[in-house]
């Protein structure tokens, strides 16, 4: 007897695999990336007050003070970000790209509008994480009169919410935006 191929649907649609693979590349990513991005976004706010400053001396100074784990301060918040971020920007091209190619040739063009179109919508959706991430890892460089003490990022996420508005997690976007557009 002659076995019959039954075609069956698969477990997990491609477009959801397409942004959970977007989602979680992005995650595994900023693993690596967050001590570095927690040393510039630190590094850039004191230096706003005229220090002059260099990245190893001041990674070298950071980690002697505060200790190497402090470099991981607000993670949450940056996997937060990375999962709004990262998820929407690669799982929306995938999504525009395959209907673009139902009315026009794949090129180069359709490409760069619809990265830059995927890339600005997912900036827009993730600003309050990117806030969020910024606030938490700034915290503990700040006098201890200015500190929030934030517990996590969903306390952060609450507490910016009610003390300053929905205006604030969008303050800035639009260099965030045309960032993401370029990259």
């Amino acid at each position: 007897y002659p076995l019959k191929v039954v075609a069956t649907k698969p477990l997990i649609s491609p477009t959801v695999l397409n942004f959970g693979t977007a989602g979680l590349g992005g995650i595994m990513g900023w693993c690596v990336v967050h001590p570095f991005n927690t040393l510039c976004v630190r590094m850039n706010l004191a230096s706003a007050s005229g220090q002059k400053l260099s990245f190893l001396p001041y990674m070298t100074s950071t980690i002697k003070e505060s200790g190497f784990l402090s470099l991981y301060t607000g993670l949450s918040a940056g996997i937060l970000r990375q999962t709004c971020y990262a998820t929407s920007r690669f799982g929306l091209f995938e999504v525009f790209r395959d209907e673009m190619a139902k009315y026009r040739p794949t090129d180069i063009w359709s490409r760069l509008s619809t990265g830059m179109v995927s890339g600005g919508i997912a900036a827009l959706i993730s600003c309050p994480a990117e806030v969020t991430l910024v606030r938490i890892s700034n915290d503990n460089t700040l006098p201890p009169e200015s500190r929030r003490n934030y517990r996590g990022v969903a306390d952060a996420f609450k507490r910016i919410l009610n003390e300053e508005g929905v205006k604030t997690f969008f303050s800035g976007s639009g260099p965030f935006v045309n960032r993401a557009m370029l990259v």
